[in-house]
């Protein structure tokens, strides 16, 4: 580990840009923080590395490149990063796949949304989605990237409660198309979180990980592995709603 001096990085050229540290320079990470958060990045580093060698025995990959990964000292400072100022507390985590890197909010001081220990659950979750990026290469749809993601996070989900918001809102359960949503907050208006999170957990208790490994190889393939059609699967997906969370 490489342990280097001030580095001024500015994402977007961003008008209110943080000054970070390039403190952990490898051949998997480079790692950037304020000189505050030194210690807690160390700890984010380590976490990292501890996760990706985990990815690595469970996809049979290498991940190809470093990863360059910017804490940010709190949701303001990361709002700004992102460019999005008047963004939800709750969002504190952002990717790049194409580009390789991970931005997030210091555990520090992660905001009235999150705790210090959830931060590293943001971590593992974005490095998971990363990874998997990195090793299939083609389109993959947004439910099915974040819902591997929850999962090799060992992310639970509030899934009854944004059901249960869902029914009272009167907003029927999406389709997986419409869960290929790209933009954060159209995604989180339909629960797309929480929903790809349980579309993965559907697909575990009828299947396994070798059968979403299949389909995250060809996703272009989903009739052909799962032997249904996306519709027949959406109606099996809602009754395992249905009689896990609200029966």
């Amino acid at each position: 580990m490489k342990i280097i001096g001030f580095a001024f990085f500015a994402m977007f050229n961003i008008a209110h840009a943080v000054d970070l540290d390039l403190f952990v320079e490898n051949k998997q990470f480079l790692f950037y923080s304020v000189k505050a958060d030194e210690q807690v990045a160390i700890l984010l580093y380590e976490h990292a590395v501890k996760h990706i060698e985990q990815l690595s025995k469970d996809f049979d990959h290498e991940y190809d490149g470093q990863i360059t990964i910017y804490v940010y000292p709190d949701v303001q400072s990361f709002h700004e990063s992102i460019n999005w100022i008047d963004a939800p507390d709750w969002v504190v985590g952002h990717i790049n796949p194409g580009q390789k890197f991970i931005s997030l909010v210091s555990p520090n001081n992660p905001g009235p949304e999150h705790t210090y220990e959830s931060m590293f659950g943001i971590l593992r979750n974005n490095l998971s989605r990363v990874f998997v990026k990195n090793k299939y290469k083609h389109y993959i749809p947004r439910w099915l990237l974040d819902g591997v993601g929850f999962h090799k996070s060992d992310w639970k989900m509030n899934v009854k409660n944004r059901l249960l918001k869902l029914q009272k809102a009167g907003i029927e359960l999406p389709t997986l198309g419409q869960l290929d949503e790209w933009d954060t907050a159209k995604f989180d208006k339909i629960a797309g979180h929480s929903l790809s999170y349980s579309i993965l957990e559907f697909m575990l208790e009828k299947w396994n990980w070798q059968t979403i490994y299949q389909l995250l190889e060809d996703p272009t393939s989903f009739e052909l592995i799962f032997n249904m059609s996306q519709s027949q699967f959406r109606n099996e997906w809602i009754a395992f709603l249905d009689k896990k969370y609200l029966s």
